[in-house]
């Protein structure tokens, strides 16, 4: 015989399952996942319907739960859509996943990732249909724009690479741990006779690649090898290493090491650059054996008598032809430090300018790889952009070396012709109004009397370029830029006159300096190369001009330059 429950007895288990419920509830409620319900015995009423989910739909639990699909969405065709999905999954009795492109929300149209499952009563009828939801709209939106960042800096890559491949230095690289060798350019290949070798450690690079101490048979010493002192955080110069190629022959380098060191101060590679000293070296040596020789002639001469005043005379004249020689010799070497000492702070900015920005490339690409799940969009944009400045800043400086070296090989043809001035200025300012408007910067081009240059186009074209750039990256918001012209006898006076922050006085002396480039940041955070104003210099002095400064820090800068006048 059953025993009936009491009405207490039913009202506290009531309570049990009051409280159970509101658990349940809560814990739906608290899961960071989209959760939803449905009755499948009541026209699939939603009796479920979570925090997350109002959030995704902005809707909330109130105004859906005991509506349908064909209450929830303004068109049927999408509520035929979930209702076969539903129908579908309720009878293969299995989790089902469903990815949903442009799902139509009170908060807009978002690409979401469905996963529903059955669920029946002991009877094995069906009884609720669960699901879970996931908006996935910004994770496809971050991951077009990581796409679109890699393939900007595989573009930077190529142009990388390329300006290294044409250098006529040669270029050699070694991990700092182990000697491995990680890069050799063409130059080095020729120049060495072999490239990257596999089996070349920091024991034995100077016996797999033939390096050899000059006027010795023996190998160059490691304590004295610039790659390896380069591992041990040290810059080294020296013009003393033979090496012999696979085919037999044999060349003589100049070579300048130095370690490769990061932001945390790790030394992670040392890299040397070399150039061909062959024919130098050879120089040399016959200038010390003739001058050995003049001076053997001129102690018999001494000891001679009045019967060789005649061939002394003819040796004085020798002499002066040597020391002429010997003079020329000498200013071509001077050429030479000066073109080694440019190289060397050109490697310098590769090794430490270019890898600075991709280090903060590839640093924020990690983080975003590794937690673009947890980042909120803010902060996933925030880097973004940290990553788009930082490309651009890497292209403008890659574009800043390839002119210098294009002009510093001989490759940058000078092609002077007839240019109207005021064209020329207001496409520059055209070319760079969105950054002028971006700092609410007005910029006038006063050119009365309609000056007509004799100048390479291109050339002129750059130096406004990066002047008028220069003077919105230091001028600040609402500032002012004017560029007006001067006319002289010969040539005429350009001014690019700003009202910005102005240059210390210490600063003006070492603008036009090649071995002290400043980098410096614009008023709006804005990174600067200093490879502008060299080039700026550069092209000036190949037009026969001048090019100065006039500014006062607080009050703003006058970059003056002067270019030929066409008076035909």
């Amino acid at each position: 015989m059953t025993v009936e429950p009491t009405y207490e007895e039913l009202k506290k288990r009531i309570q049990e399952l009051e409280n159970e419920l509101f658990l349940y509830k809560t814990i739906v409620d608290f899961v960071p996942i989209a959760i939803f319900a449905k009755d499948v015995q009541n026209e699939y009423n939603y009796i479920i319907w979570n925090k997350e989910l109002e959030k995704t739909f902005g809707t909330k639990s109130e105004q859906i739960i005991g509506i349908n699909d064909y209450q929830l969405f303004d068109k049927k065709e999408e509520a035929d859509y979930f209702r076969q999905s539903d129908i579908s999954v309720m009878s293969g009795k299995e989790i089902v996943d469903i990815p949903i492109e442009d799902l139509r929300t009170n908060d807009g149209v978002k690409i979401v990732h469905t996963r529903k499952i059955p669920i029946y009563d002991k009877n094995n009828q069906p009884l609720i249909l669960l699901g879970c939801l996931e908006d996935i709209t910004q994770k496809v939106k971050t991951e077009k724009a990581l796409h679109e960042s890699e393939t900007s800096l595989s573009r930077q890559n190529a142009l990388f690479n390329t300006l290294l491949e044409n250098l006529q230095i040669g270029v050699f690289m070694v991990d700092a741990e182990t000697g491995k060798p990680l890069l050799a350019n063409e130059t080095a290949k020729k120049l060495l006779g072999r490239g990257i070798l596999p089996d070349a450690t920091k024991q034995n690079l100077s016996e797999v690649y033939e390096a050899y101490k000059i006027g010795t048979n023996l190998p160059y010493p490691p304590d004295e090898m610039p790659i390896l002192l380069g591992m041990c955080g040290k810059s080294v110069h020296i013009d003393d290493m033979l090496v012999k190629r696979p085919d037999g022959t044999e060349t003589q380098l100049e070579i300048f090491g130095s370690p490769i060191i990061d932001k945390q101060g790790v030394n992670w590679a040392s890299l040397v650059s070399f150039i061909d000293i062959t024919e130098r070296k050879l120089t040399e040596k016959l200038l010390r054996e003739q001058t050995e020789e003049i001076q053997s002639q001129n102690e018999e001469l001494l000891a001679g008598n009045e019967e060789y005043e005649q061939l002394n005379e003819e040796l004085r004249q020798t002499n002066e032809q040597l020391i002429s020689t010997k003079l020329l010799i000498e200013e071509s070497n001077e050429k030479l430090l000066q073109l080694n000492a440019d190289k060397d702070k050109f490697i310098s900015i590769l090794g430490h300018d270019l890898k600075s920005p991709f280090n903060s490339i590839l640093g924020f690409l990690e983080l975003l790889s590794k937690n673009i799940r947890f980042y909120d969009i803010g902060k996933i944009e925030r880097q973004i952009n940290i990553i788009h400045e930082s490309a651009i800043h890497t292209y403008d400086l890659l574009n800043d070396l390839l002119l210098w070296s294009k002009s510093q090989s001989g490759q940058l043809t000078f092609e002077p012709k007839r240019i109207i001035f005021e064209d020329i200025c207001l496409e520059i300012i055209e070319n760079l109004k969105y950054s002028a408007v971006t700092k609410e910067i007005s910029i006038q081009c006063f050119d009365k009397e309609k000056t007509i240059l004799l100048a390479d186009l291109n050339m002129v074209k750059t130096i406004l370029r990066n002047l008028i750039s220069n003077a919105i990256k230091f001028t600040n918001r609402t500032g002012k830029i004017i560029i007006y012209t001067e006319k002289n006898i010969e040539d005429v006076t350009i001014t690019v006159s700003d009202n910005g922050v102005g240059i210390e006085k210490e600063t003006i002396l070492k603008l036009w300096d090649f071995t002290k480039p400043i980098t410096s940041t614009g008023t709006s955070g804005e990174k600067g190369t200093g490879f502008g104003l060299l080039l700026c210099k550069e092209f000036v002095e190949k037009h026969s001009g001048q090019i100065w400064v006039e500014s006062e820090l607080g009050k703003g800068s006058d970059f003056k330059f002067t270019i030929p006048l066409c008076n035909d």
